[in-house]
């Protein structure tokens, strides 16, 4: 679901205010919460709530990618 890197990455807020920074961190919270409540609703549908795996790049070989 992410690549592996090494960069740092998300918004730059930089030119708002303060005040709004914080609204803006709520209504993307709220956001984030709605989306993660989805997807957990069809996980769920699927069965796969536990099939979430990580890997660590540096230790696979011989790795296939199927695009479905």
């Amino acid at each position: 679901m992410v690549s592996p890197n090494t960069m740092y990455e998300g918004i730059d807020m930089s030119s708002l205010e303060p005040v709004e920074m914080a609204l803006f961190e709520e209504a993307m919270d709220a956001a984030y919460t709605e989306y993660l409540n989805k997807v957990t609703l069809i996980k769920d549908e699927y069965d796969l709530n536990h099939n979430y795996r990580r890997f660590d790049p540096s230790k696979m070989t011989d790795v296939v990618v199927e695009v479905v």
